[in-house]
């Protein structure tokens, strides 16, 4: 009896997380027709990525949209990112470098000082944020991930930035991963409770930016898109935009391993959020962590329970993924192994995850802020 109320208990739980992720639409900015048509400042920090910016820059540099820079910051690379940079800049009139040198004494921790140089350097008030790896789906990007800011209340576009598709298992896990996260983030954004950005596709104005917001959120090396944001993001000022041209992609980590290290920095800064977003962040995740712990422990104990576990997860998250509009991601999570990758994702959670991370954060080989 104790066994089947906790079990529905957490099924009870999973379903209040879920019903609030069905709620994220294509866009949250109501006139999603309505174009903007003012200047844009694309702002990009690189450290030693010369081969990216040498392959991607094409895809910045020739968007459909009238009036706009791109900005990138060469963060004391130490490859040829200088030289590939100049030859850019020769052929393209729209793009602005700004080279910080090798061994620059910074106040800012990661890539806050390389982002700040970058504010500084833009000439216009709208800015839009990516990352040297990052490719926009289309050449309409720019324009898709701007509309908001036709509202003067929106100081702030959350974008998605899904990681490219390969065969490979520890790639299901990556995607299911982006997935589970941007549920969060765009889930909470859309009741008013924003708490984060991905780096990679994210928009602001330039005036609520200032060097003071950087210096508080100076508590990690990570966190430059999620302990910035909270200073900056308000229950009105943050819209989303989840149309397909909007959507920027990103290389994924090649192996596990890898791919630990990645993820234990980016939840590095979990520790300096608000309180009521570690709850909200918390509950999800012990919810998740318990669900997985009964499906093995009804598997062996109540063959009934363990039957409904699987049919809830097959029925309510299937119908979540049709009502939501992170359609990128249903190629990878909606297929007949969805709850196999889902298990061992939050296994691989309980065992890495919430290990103590110091020893992947502070990696000395780690060449990206």
């Amino acid at each position: 009896m104790i066994l089947t109320i906790l079990t529905l208990l957490i099924l009870i739980g999973l379903l209040s997380y879920y019903i609030i992720f069905s709620r994220i639409k294509i866009s949250s900015f109501k006139n999603s027709e309505t174009q903007f048509n003012k200047a844009i400042s694309v702002v990009i920090c690189a450290k030693n990525e010369a081969e990216n910016i040498e392959k991607n820059a094409i895809f910045w540099l020739t968007q459909e949209y009238t009036d706009y820079e791109v900005i990138l910051v060469n963060d004391q690379s130490t490859d040829n990112s200088a030289q590939v940079l100049k030859v850019l800049q020769e052929a393209y009139n729209n793009l602005k470098v700004i080279n910080i040198p090798h061994k620059t004494k910074k106040n800012l921790k990661g890539k806050r000082h390389a982002l700040w140089e970058g504010i500084k350097a833009a000439k216009n008030e709208y800015l839009l944020f990516t990352d040297a790896d990052t490719v926009p789906h289309s050449r309409l990007w720019i324009k898709e991930m701007t509309k908001a800011f036709k509202d003067k209340n929106i100081e702030i576009i959350l974008g998605f930035s899904p990681y490219l598709t390969e065969h490979k298992f520890v790639n299901r896990l990556i995607q299911f991963d982006t997935f589970v996260t941007a549920l969060q983030y765009f889930g909470f954004a859309e009741i008013g409770l924003a708490y984060m950005s991905v780096g990679r596709n994210v928009a602001y104005k330039k005036s609520i930016f200032s060097e003071k917001i950087f210096l508080k959120s100076n508590k990690s090396i990570s966190g430059d898109d999620d302990l910035v944001f909270q200073l900056l993001a308000k229950k009105k000022n943050v819209a989303y935009q989840l149309n397909k041209q909007s959507f920027a992609y990103s290389k994924p980590e090649k192996n596990l391993k890898n791919w630990i290290k990645q993820k234990s920095r980016h939840t590095s800064a979990g520790k300096f959020y608000p309180i009521k977003i570690k709850i909200l962040l918390g509950v999800f995740i012990i919810l998740n962590i318990f669900f997985t712990g009964l499906f093995f422990f009804n598997l062996i104990n109540n063959f009934i329970l363990f039957l409904v576990m699987i049919l809830f997860k097959i029925l309510v998250f299937n119908t979540l993924l049709q009502k939501n509009r992170l359609s990128e991601s249903k190629n990878i999570v909606n297929n007949s192994i969805l709850l196999f990758i889902e298990l061992v994702y939050w296994i691989f959670y309980i065992i890495f995850v919430l290990k103590p991370p110091n020893r992947v954060i502070n990696d000395p080989k780690s060449k990206k802020n």
